[in-house]
């Protein structure tokens, strides 16, 4: 079957429901994916798992630790410069550097396998923080032929909603604020003896750290809901997959596939963890490219969302030029994006999305089956085309 984005919008339609893990909706996804990908022919395979929304807790802990830490340095600096000042600018630099050290890593310490060994100490401490769902990812495989030494190529797409008090773009935009405004005063800070008269930018830079951070601490106290009928973020990725596996069913593919549909990314990409602790346990994932598709389905520009200097992410710079679409970078501070845990075990790993203005809508209810746009389809879809047939030294 050739490609056709038309194909994949009626599957993206279909998903755009509310599906946040734990509920009635989830259950009807996860039926609706299996059913297509068995009336393509495939063998699905169900990797079940247990996802937390402990995160949303460390999350809002970890916040509320930059507050107080923000407030003391602030009242450090309404006095006499001292050791204690300095040192409470160093220590809030090196809570700013953490996110940057955990990415992708902390998903692997909530989600839970069944019949592994039983965790470490910090694990299991950190299984225990939220309230526990059981989910699962489904799997379907296209193997290479008998004797053909092929690339291992995995497409990804998570298939679960939620709904925040903060759509998911005002949410990037507060974090983005309040993360550059916390490193500026803690630069400030840490150079305040070179610095004698930086006081007036040190306290606006430490309030606005302090004032822009507040929503989405709340926002994380509140938790998520399940009002958002999921259609960009991510019923189009999912949609997307799944006529690229209808797709690549009977047409040929320069790669051995496997199409992973994750769960519970919206619990900070547990099922995209689970799957990677399996695969390594196997030794499937040595050599693999992963490819993401979230919030495709968006009327806008394609972005890939990588690793500075990721061999793969330069690959789809290519194909892209080649098939004439523009192909940005982006950075989404506060978001977690399905590639990071592959990304954290070492696997060349990439997420495509798209920022057109439907994308603004994540994460609330106004994120409906109206916003899909078949550009975002085709453009994303000819990107992953030309990277399954791309030809690798």
């Amino acid at each position: 079957m050739a490609f056709d984005p038309q194909r994949a919008m009626p599957y993206a339609r279909e998903l755009s429901f509310p599906r946040r893990v734990g509920t009635d909706g989830e259950r009807r996804a996860l039926s609706l994916i299996r059913s297509r990908l068995e009336s393509f022919g495939y063998q699905v395979e169900t990797q079940p798992f247990e996802a937390s929304t402990g995160l949303e807790l460390l999350l809002a802990l970890g916040l509320m630790v930059l507050q107080v830490q923000a407030l003391l340095l602030l009242w450090s600096w309404a006095r006499p410069v001292n050791s204690a000042g300095l040192i409470l600018g160093f220590v809030f630099l090196l809570t700013l550097a953490l996110p940057a050290v955990l990415d992708g890593k902390l998903a692997s310490s909530l989600v839970s396998l069944p019949h592994e060994p039983p965790p470490g100490f910090g694990p299991r401490v950190l299984r225990r923080l939220g309230r526990r769902y059981p989910t699962a990812n489904l799997i379907a495989r296209r193997p290479a032929p008998d004797g053909a030494e092929l690339p291992n190529v995995i497409l990804v797409a998570h298939w679960d909603s939620k709904s925040q008090a903060l759509s998911l773009s005002v949410r990037t935009l507060l974090v983005f604020g309040a993360y550059t405004a916390a490193a500026v005063f803690a630069m400030v800070s840490v150079l305040r003896m070179a610095m004698p008269g930086a006081a007036p930018l040190a306290f606006v830079s430490g309030l606005a750290a302090v004032v822009l951070s507040l929503p989405v601490l709340l926002m994380y106290l509140v938790g998520s809901g399940n009002n958002s009928p999921g259609a960009v973020d991510n019923a189009s990725g999912a949609g997307l997959l799944l006529h690229l596996a209808e797709h690549y069913r009977s047409a040929p593919a320069n790669a051995s596939l496997t199409f992973v549909f994750t769960g519970a990314e919206e619990l900070g990409v547990q099922g995209a963890a689970a799957f990677v602790r399996a695969s390594q346990a196997d030794g499937s994932l040595l050599g693999a490219e992963v490819i993401n598709l979230d919030g495709i389905g968006a009327d806008g520009p394609v972005r890939c969302a990588a690793r500075r200097h990721e061999p793969l992410a330069y690959r789809a710079r290519i194909v892209a030029a080649r098939l004439g679409i523009a192909l940005g970078s982006v950075w989404l501070p506060g978001a977690l994006l399905d590639h990071l845990p592959f990304e954290a075990a070492k696997a060349n790993a990439i997420s495509l999305v798209s920022t057109g203005r439907a994308a603004r809508a994540a994460h609330t209810p106004a994120d409906s089956a109206e916003n899909l746009s078949q550009s975002g389809f085709s453009r994303a879809g000819q990107i992953v085309l030309g990277l399954v047939d791309f030809e690798r030294d």
